[in-house]
């Protein structure tokens, strides 16, 4: 029996680690993300590709220029204000930690 592939059609899971230009850390996931291979919708199409034909378990590395995501940057839709004009509920600068709390059944 082959080991399973990526394929169109087929539910991926993966985790990733984005870093920006300069090789600094952007984005992690530790916590695996699922979606629809060759759906077309939940990642970008290089990506999509790179990924095409990997085995479980596989690392692969994607280099994505803007014009593999979103484009150049487009300065006329940058927009910055002061904080204090912003509703109350988004005037809250930084990071926020979150609390999780588990229970588990004893045997």
């Amino acid at each position: 029996m082959t080991e399973p592939t990526v394929k169109r059609g087929k539910v991926i899971s993966l985790t990733y680690t984005l870093h920006d230009e300069k090789g600094g850390l952007f984005e992690y996931s530790d916590l695996p993300i699922s979606y629809l291979h060759g759906s077309g919708v939940d990642l970008f199409d290089k990506i999509e590709q790179s990924i095409e034909g990997h085995k479980i378990g596989d690392s692969l590395e994607v280099i994505l220029s803007p014009a593999d995501g979103f484009g150049e940057h487009d300065p006329t839709l940058t927009f910055t204000d002061e904080l204090a004009n912003a509703p109350p509920q988004f005037q809250k600068l930084g990071g926020q930690k979150l609390r999780s709390r588990t229970t588990r059944a004893l045997q």
